[in-house]
């Protein structure tokens, strides 16, 4: 099974439609921080051949790096949660989570109380097929 991977594109129309609807200052600061972080999951397998473990560390990687890299003037946790539940979407996944519980996760992750690792066990415990 082939991973199915979100463009740089794609990423700005979300965030400018996340602004445009939810609110905050518009424009990229960090433009090779998102760069990397997009292409980081393409290119890398996280030491994992199993589609499944490999899926829930790119969109960890991906969600955390987002959140907590900030290449965004504003919106970096509505960005960074929307990029990982569209990357898992895409792939065919979605997480089974509450409003609430994602909230906390993503203000977690923007506090730095959640490391990679804690994104990673959040994912995997809330993981679903479609």
């Amino acid at each position: 099974m082939k991973f199915k991977y979100l463009t740089f594109e794609e990423v700005m129309d979300a965030y400018e439609f996340i602004i445009d609807n939810t609110g905050g200052d518009k424009g990229l600061i960090n433009q090779g921080n998102l760069e990397f972080t997009l292409s980081h999951i393409i290119d890398y397998d996280f030491g994992e051949t199993d589609f499944k473990k490999k899926l829930i560390r790119k969109s960890s990687f991906l969600a955390w790096n987002i959140i907590d890299s900030h290449p965004f003037t504003d919106g970096n946790k509505r960005a960074g949660l929307h990029c990982l539940l569209t990357f898992l979407s895409i792939n065919s996944y979605y997480l089974d989570a509450d409003q609430d519980e994602l909230f906390e996760f993503t203000l977690k992750t923007a506090l730095k109380e959640y490391s990679l690792d804690d994104v990673n066990k959040f994912i995997e415990n809330h993981l679903k097929h479609e």
